[in-house]
């Protein structure tokens, strides 16, 4: 009988630690599996996140740049169309001035006006969206 046990001994040692050895490897391979799963998910999700925080961060000081640039050339333009408005306003009053000084002895004040305006009326600027016109302040 002694044998017999021996030989379940035997079998126990040969089959049942190696299964047991196995068995606790498979649960801890499966335990750092799901585990580093997890942690590579929450990973990501923080790494996604990061990103979209950076993302929005990069969009909202593009937009902010780009808001500044078109208030700067807001304020660009208005002052090139103050500037030549300014010298087209100085041109008529020069082309104003010397028809008033050539004609002024030989002709009324109506017909001067009359000039003045025939002259002006013709003349365009700023893609034609520009115009002169007289004003009498006493008429």
């Amino acid at each position: 009988m002694e044998y017999k046990n021996e030989q379940q001994l035997l079998n126990v040692i040969k089959y049942a630690l190696p299964s047991l050895v196995l068995l606790f490897s498979l649960i801890v391979t499966t335990f750092l599996y799901n585990k580093n799963k997890t942690d590579f998910e929450n990973i990501k999700k923080n790494t996604e996140k990061e990103f979209i925080k950076q993302k929005k961060i990069l969009i909202k000081e593009q937009i902010e740049n780009l808001y500044d640039y078109i208030i700067q050339e807001q304020k660009d333009t208005e002052k090139n169309l103050k500037k030549t408005l300014i010298g087209r306003v100085h041109e008529a009053h020069t082309i104003i001035q010397n028809i008033y000084k050539e004609y002024q002895n030989t002709h009324t004040k109506k017909e001067l006006t009359l000039m003045i305006r025939t002259t002006l009326k013709d003349i365009r600027f700023n893609n034609n969206r520009g115009y002169f016109f007289v004003y009498d302040k006493k008429a």
